[in-house]
């Protein structure tokens, strides 16, 4: 018939073929390129939760190490090594030469760390897996990685005020002296340690002086405690006045603070009991306002430790009670709560 148009059997057939085969292929390479982003990208996300677990394990190990500086650098890197291996990278348990741990000293001016450079107050550890095996690398061909985190931490330099009783008092069974070696003790370890305290000591009776300012020379201070007298009545209250304002007004920014307060009775100055009581509440909530921390000692079974124990828990800070009973004498009590005091210094990481 004129006009109508018959259409050539077979070629819409092979046209819709090619075009088949054609998406086939296309598809194809799409799926290829898919699974090949989809395993870079698993590649990747193993590899960053890997860095994750060596930069928990250097900080924990930075961390013990610093803390076991006090000990020595024999007992610190060890602490450094135990604590980053406990910490798995993936599945993978760290092993010791997988840990590497310096000790020296952090300028905090310069912001740098110095191996073995004196003081020594600061540990750093670098955690690292090396040639650990991708998991679809290969397909792309990169067969292993390498990867590392390392931390440092440092022993925070702090400044202590010892706030102390030289009442009349003290004389009885020999607790002048005690509190003497105690003390000692205290400025020994400090020494030892070089980390860039400061001591102060502020003493109290009948009334209150500041004995020492903060001061670097901690041999000096302790010097001025062996020369103490007891005398007088127990003003508690005198002496955290001093002891705060020295904090308040001369600490260092950066640095921790701490009030050590050490009486051996009742407070019965100014007046008596009940005026003397609240006013050391109030100055226990004073520092608490100044987020500074007093570490109470109750010192033989004449002391108050109810209120000692208020004034700790006031400021957020721990008390001990020291008499003499089965744990041992009451000096060795007191050297303990001063070693203490001299062990527990406040750690930062750093870097």
């Amino acid at each position: 018939m004129t006009g109508t148009s018959i259409p050539r059997p077979g070629i819409s057939a092979r046209g819709g073929k090619h075009r088949r085969g054609v998406l086939i292929l296309v598809f194809a390479l799409f799926l290829t390129v898919c699974v090949a982003l989809l395993a870079l990208a698993l590649d990747v996300g193993m590899v960053a939760s890997v860095q994750t677990d060596l930069q928990r394990s250097a900080d924990s190990g930075a961390l013990a190490g610093a803390r076991d500086l006090i000990i020595g650098r024999n007992d610190a890197i060890a602490a450094a090594k135990q604590f980053a291996q406990l910490n798995d990278a993936g599945t993978h348990q760290l092993t010791n030469g997988e840990v590497q741990v310096e000790v020296g000293h952090w300028d905090k001016d310069s912001m740098l760390f110095e191996r073995d450079a004196e003081p020594l107050d600061a540990v750093k550890v670098t955690s690292q897996r090396q040639n650990a095996s991708f998991f679809f690398g290969k397909a792309l061909g990169r067969n292993n990685y390498t990867t590392q985190a390392s931390a440092i931490a440092t022993a925070q330099p702090r400044d202590i005020m010892l706030v102390l009783d030289i009442s009349g008092s003290m004389a009885d069974q020999d607790k002048i002296n005690q509190l003497k070696r105690s003390v000692n003790l205290l400025c020994s370890e400090l020494l030892k340690q070089g980390g860039g305290d400061r001591v102060g000591i502020a003493v109290y009776s009948s009334d209150a002086s500041l004995l020492s300012p903060l001061s670097f020379d901690i041999a000096h201070v302790n010097q001025l405690v062996q020369g103490v007298q007891e005398n007088g009545m127990t003003n508690i209250s005198a002496g955290m006045t001093i002891g705060r304002t020295e904090l308040e007004h001369n600490g260092r920014s950066g640095a921790g603070r701490l009030m050590v307060l050490l009486t051996d009775g009742l407070v019965n100055q100014p007046v008596n009991e009940a005026v003397g009581r609240p006013l050391v509440i109030q100055e226990a909530e004073r520092a608490a306002a100044e987020k500074l921390p007093i570490l109470s000692i109750s010192f033989s079974s004449a002391a108050d430790p109810t209120l000692m124990e208020q004034v700790a828990n006031i400021t957020g800070s721990v008390h001990f009670h020291v008499t003499d009973n089965e744990f041992g004498s009451q000096e060795e009590q007191l050297r303990a709560v001063f070693f203490k005091v001299a062990a527990n210094r406040p750690l930062r990481l750093v870097e």
